[in-house]
């Protein structure tokens, strides 16, 4: 149905959203791998998806013995159309897909940079995603994010600015970690 045919022998993340304009116009667009690939508008309007009528998954009708030689996995049927941006983010959740571990970074910093409150730094998910960008907490030494993260992902901390101080000491380290002894990700870098 889509240009191309859809990768084999690998998972793929497949879409399908149902649109009525009020004009009385349908259609359907068709995403893989969260990037929309085709549209079709239908000439006739959509009859009302309540009835009991069955919905077959991967299965035309009894009648035409459609089989398809698919796995599905985490399928999800939705009350009203998801935007790309939607689609995107179920497609980008990666392997875990919805179903991944979650926990909180948190993090130790010194020994030199005091004024903790000053320092501001983006969280990168492995596809250079930002994921978060915050400060640590006033009180000097550690912080808590308000974010949750999968803890299955790797993060990357990157510094956007620390304090300015009156001298320049040793570099500092800010260590991060999604789930309690599971390293993820790790930064250093100097005070100015």
């Amino acid at each position: 149905m889509a240009p191309g045919a859809v990768p084999t022998g690998s998972w793929q993340h497949v879409a399908a959203t149902v649109f009525v304009s009020g004009s009385g116009n349908s259609g359907v667009t068709l995403y893989v791998n969260g990037l929309a690939v085709q549209t079709w508008f239908l000439m006739s309007p959509l009859g009302s998806v309540s009835n009991s009528v069955p919905l077959w998954i991967g299965y035309s009708t009894p009648s035409q013995q459609g089989l398809c030689e698919i796995a599905i996995d985490e399928l999800e049927l939705f009350k009203r159309a998801l935007t790309q941006a939607e689609i995107a983010a179920i497609y980008n959740a990666g392997p875990a897909g919805k179903c991944r571990t979650t926990g909180r970074i948190w993090a130790r910093v010194g020994p030199w940079c005091l004024d903790m409150a000053q320092v501001v730094f983006n969280v990168y998910d492995a596809n250079q995603n930002l994921v978060l960008q915050g400060t640590p907490d006033p009180q000097t030494g550690a912080w808590l994010s308000p974010c949750t993260l999968d803890c299955t992902q790797t993060y990357t901390v990157v510094p956007v600015s620390t304090p300015p101080l009156p001298f320049t000491p040793p570099s500092w380290q800010l260590q991060a970690t999604c789930c309690p002894g599971v390293p993820q990700m790790a930064a250093s870098f100097g005070c100015p």
